[in-house]
Formats: C-alpha cells, structure tokens, sequence
C-alpha cells in the first residue's frame, strides 16, 4: 500500500475512530482490470470507548502508474466517483421515506477524486461472493440481477418524474465524462471491436458454424459504423445505467428467502437505453435462452413495482416501449460482445504499454471453447429472434 492510498485510508479511519490500527489483508491486481483493489481491516476505538472492526477494499486507478493526467482509465475512475458522490445520494432521497431503501451498490465510507481512490465496505465480509464467471448464471441467479436492474432503472424514471432538472444535470455530467474518455480512445476502440468481432466469425467457421458465421458477418456490416457511436442516440427514455454489467461485476448473498445481488465497478457507468445494462447480462452471462422473454417480462414487472412505490406512473415505460428498446438497440449490443467476451474469459492481465492509446484492448483469445459456445448460444439466439 503505497503513500497516496495509505494516507486516504488513515483519513477514513481517522473520522470513524479516535484510535485505530491498519492491517492489509489481500491485494488484488487482476480481475479488477481499470484498477487495483486493496482490502484493509481497521480495528479502532470510539469517542464513546467502544471497540470495533471494518473491513474496506480500496480501489485504486491503474492511471496513478501513468504520466498522462488524461488517461482514459482515470476518466472512469472519475465516473465511478461521480455515481458514488452524487447519483446514489440522489437516488436515496428520490426514495424518501421507503423504509428499506433499495441500494444495489457498497456502502462507500470517502472518494478522494483527486487521487482516483475510493473506500468501500469490502462485500465479502458481509457475506457476498462472486461467481465463476467461466459459469453461465442460472435462472435463479438471472432473475435476481433482472429484478435489480428493473428497480435500479425505475429511480431514473422517478428521478425524471419528480425533478427533471436534477436528472438533466447528472445526465450531462456523467455524458460528459464518458464522451472524454469516449474521445480518448474512439480510434482504438473500433478498430479493436472489428478485430474481435472478425475473431469471433473466424471462431465460428472453424468450429463448424458457417452459416451462422455468414449472417452475423452480414448484421456486423449493417452496424459497423455503430461501433461506438450508439451513446450519442437522443433517446429520451434513456436511464441511468451501470454500463458493465456481466458476472464478474456483480456479488450475491444468498439466504433461504431471497438472492441479493449488489453491483460493483460503476467507472463505465453512462445515461442510456434501459436495454443496454439487460442485454449485456443476459447476452454475456446467463446459461441458455429458453427463459430470455420471463426474464425480460421479470426486469419490467420489477421495474414497474418499483415505480408504483415511488408513486410514479409505470406508463412512462412500458412493456411496449420496452419491446421496442430491444428492437431497436439490441444489434448496438450483439456488435460489441466478442469484445466483451474476451475479458470475460481473460485472466486479468492487460499487457500495457506507455502512451499506447490502444493499451487496454490486446489480449489473447483464452479458453476459446468456453468463448465459442457462449458466442454461439448468443449469436443463434439474436439471428433467430431479430434477423430471420
């Protein structure tokens, strides 16, 4: 733990306790990919003299290893602050006097924006695990995370309901950080997306698969030049959205009653179509597709509950205006998923090199049977229920 994070944990403790000790339990520096998280036990004592214990992970932006003040992966750590210091405050409040409000996200006890460091409960102590992500989900852990992101979504409505204005300001303030780091790596990026993606089709002809080969090759010319520009659609049932949501963005906590699901690493966090935080799960990490339409009818059921609650009018998004989200922006997601299904079955290890604006993208084809009947599964699904 070097100096910087050293001094941002001893101001955390210092404001819970009048006398603490520090230990460092574990580091990791994989698997977190835009940055490294440090998980810390802070035994401490009181005002009142009473003793207790806190376990926190630390996350800390790779950028702080760079000299360039710009970096994209210091963008999205600024994200992931923003939606910690202002967007989750903001749906709390929207929430009132709910007396167990819905918070799919850790406690966070301090950001510090200029150090790109955050300080959160550390999950795994309170009983939250993280699943294989070389394991499709089931249904049962599916329908938790789609009811997570129906209520999730729902506060965006009532946030536009109830304050417009506020919802306006938080909106353009987290396009604006996504559209500097967009610009920071809008080059490397799409090249990096075709390359996969011409990957993927490869994959699939050697493995047998041409006909499918064929026509996913047909539906990535159609949207080609939609690689990356889909966030700049003017959509005005556009939410806000976690942005990254596969499996080893999620923890679970089970019980004999229910399944809780929090969501983790907010830096690519954006103001979106609903579908696009739906799609990228169920698309990337659920086992099979036989129960996509129940799930896709559990997330709005979800969500228009959850707007009922907060005495909103569930007619602001219906399961038709849904429907037709999925028609309309499900290819924006289809297009990108040989790339994100690359870092599911990667290691953690990016190879990154100095200056290199194409830094975070080089990584070797792993464990391509896994990658191929995921990819499959998913292209077969797409092509049968949207092009044929």
């Amino acid at each position: 733990m070097n100096k910087v994070v050293k001094k941002c944990v001893e101001n955390v403790a210092s404001e819970l306790f009048v006398d603490y000790n520090i230990s460092v339990k574990e580091i990791l520096d994989k698997d977190g990919y835009l940055g490294d998280i440090i998980f810390v036990t802070i035994h401490g004592t009181t005002e009142d003299k009473v003793e207790k214990k806190i376990e926190v992970a630390i996350k800390v932006s790779k950028s702080l290893q760079f000299d360039s003040a710009e970096d994209c992966v210091e963008t999205a750590f600024k994200q992931e602050i923003f939606f910690y210091d202002e967007v989750f405050p903001a749906f709390e409040r929207i929430q009132g006097n709910i007396r167990s409000k819905f918070k799919p996200y850790p406690h966070c006890f301090k950001c510090f924006p200029d150090r790109n460091v955050l300080v959160i409960e550390n999950l795994k102590a309170k009983g939250y695990e993280m699943l294989d992500k070389d394991i499709p989900m089931d249904f049962e852990q599916c329908k938790a995370v789609m009811e997570v992101f129906g209520k999730l979504h729902a506060l965006s409505f009532a946030m536009k309901d109830r304050d417009v204005q506020l919802f306006d300001k938080l909106s353009k303030y987290s396009r604006d950080l996504n559209r500097k780091r967009f610009e920071s790596w809008k080059d490397g990026a799409t090249n990096s997306y075709k390359t996969t993606m011409q990957e993927a089709l490869h994959l699939l002809k050697e493995k047998g698969d041409v006909q499918l080969s064929v026509e996913m090759e047909k539906v990535m010319t159609k949207w080609e030049d939609k690689f990356c520009g889909y966030q700049e659609e003017d959509e005005p049932q556009a939410v806000l959205t976690h942005g990254d949501g596969w499996n080893n963005n999620m923890m679970f906590r089970y019980s004999d009653k229910e399944i809780i699901v929090k969501l983790i690493d907010w830096q690519l966090a954006d103001v979106r179509t609903p579908v696009y935080d739906i799609c990228l799960f169920l698309y990337s990490s659920c086992s099979d597709f036989k129960h996509f339409d129940q799930l896709i009818r559990i997330y709005h059921d979800s969500l228009a509950v959850f707007l009922e609650e907060l005495n909103v009018n569930p007619k602001v998004f219906t399961f038709e205006d849904l429907q037709t989200h999925l028609l309309k922006y499900t290819p924006f997601l289809i297009i990108h998923l040989p790339f994100l299904l690359k870092f599911v079955f990667s290691d953690g290890t990016l190879n990154v090199d100095e200056g290199s604006a194409e830094w975070y993208v080089r990584m070797p084809l792993l464990k391509q049977d896994l990658f191929h009947d995921r990819l499959k599964r998913a292209f077969q699904y797409y092509y049968t229920t949207y092009v044929k």
